[in-house]
């Protein structure tokens, strides 16, 4: 039996929001995009900046994230290698594709950036961003989501909701039909394709990471670039010829991280 608890969810969901927006937010957006009241949310904020994790700009009133939750998952990934056992990997489909590589893991209802490598040493370079990953309208965000069923893939989306008019690309989806439809030509393809849906300008293809065949996804991996180069007939090749082996191979990798995690805890005892 799974023990909720209201008011641990509300503050992790709190944290989650303020994670997503680096520059601050203030707290009417907080409590309204969160549908919570302003006395509950300001007293959930006032105990997280009184434990150093959320700290409050003197000028505007913002909060934003301090190091500390950064600097305690910088540690976390530390120990237990992941990093360095995919890094290799990353690194290889970079120079091969010439484009950005970025990894993800799966990390609850989402996806979180791991790690990245970018190709291009000349001409339009895209690095891509660190913040928000939304899953509707990025490929690594419907790699995963099309290895869940429609009705759960919806939920999810829906409950993050389209965002607002103008915040993403010009051909992200809008409505969950035509999300939908999407999602139905990953499956088919084996991969995502992403033309300027998260960003103008952008193209990009992503594949889902498995330790097996069966296993649930882990992980998602993907290859950007400025869509004026990075064409749809670019990106198909890529991805048939270099980001799905690569998926194949770090899902053969991924184990490893819960070895050499225990192998850590072990030597530590």
């Amino acid at each position: 039996m799974s023990v909720v608890n209201p008011f641990v969810d509300r503050v992790l969901d709190v944290v989650s929001f303020v994670a997503e927006r680096a520059r601050g937010c203030s707290l009417g957006e907080i409590s309204g995009q969160l549908k919570l009241s302003k006395s509950a949310t300001h007293r959930m904020l006032a105990a997280l900046v009184a434990r150093g994790w959320v700290e409050q700009e003197s000028e505007t009133g913002f909060y934003r994230l301090t190091l500390r939750l950064p600097a305690m998952a910088h540690r976390y990934l530390g120990s237990t290698r992941l990093i360095d056992i995919v890094q290799p990997v990353v690194d290889r489909l970079a120079r091969a594709s010439l484009e950005h590589v970025r990894l993800a893991a799966v990390a609850g209802r989402g996806l979180t950036w791991l790690t990245t490598a970018q190709g291009a040493t000349s001409g339009l370079i895209f690095r891509g961003g660190s913040g928000r990953l939304p899953l509707h309208a990025t490929a690594n965000g419907r790699a995963w989501l099309a290895s869940l069923d429609d009705e759960a893939a919806c939920r999810i989306v829906l409950e993050a909701g389209f965002g607002a008019t103008g915040e993403f690309g010009p051909n992200a989806p809008r409505s969950i039909d035509v999300f939908l439809d999407r999602l139905a030509e990953t499956r088919r393809l084996g991969f995502a394709v992403n033309v300027e849906e998260s960003e103008v300008g952008v193209a990009a293809v992503a594949a889902a990471i498995r330790c097996s065949p069966e296993a649930p996804v882990v992980g998602t991996i993907s290859v950007s670039g400025p869509a004026i180069r990075f064409t749809r007939k670019r990106a198909f090749e890529v991805a048939r010829e270099m980001m799905l082996p690569a998926a194949a191979e770090l899902g053969d990798l991924w184990p490893l991280r819960a070895a050499t995690l225990q192998n850590s805890l072990a030597s530590a005892v």
